[in-house]
């Protein structure tokens, strides 16, 4: 029995993944929390899904969400050069209009983007 097709299948599912469902919002960081954590009024105009079949509820017009950076990892305020880590976010993105792409939400129930 010939294994090739079995053995790439598996391959290409490895190599190419099937994107999973994503979402789209835009809005003004209104407050950082810390080097890794801010709060975005969502624009009413602008929350999307790129998936049809995802049951995710749309975010409310105008409310705000905390969303964690995701593959960020900055030291709480407690912590050394927590508020430096705060202050150089602020500096980037405070009171500006941003573009959060998600998939989950973590334990905090904060949005993963």
């Amino acid at each position: 029995m010939n294994k090739f097709p079995a053995i790439a299948l598996t391959i290409i599912a490895i190599l190419f993944p099937e994107p999973s469902a994503a979402h789209t919002f835009t809005g003004r960081v209104e407050r950082i929390i810390d080097g890794d954590t801010i709060i975005v009024r969502v624009d009413c105009a602008s929350r999307t899904s790129t998936n049809a079949t995802n049951r995710a509820r749309p975010l409310a017009c105008s409310s705000l969400q905390r969303v964690r950076l995701a593959e960020i990892d900055a030291p709480e305020m407690k912590q050394p050069y927590g508020p430096e880590a705060k202050k150089a976010l602020s500096d980037m993105i405070l009171h500006r209009t941003v573009v959060v792409q998600w998939k989950r939400r973590g334990r905090y129930r904060r949005i993963i983007g």
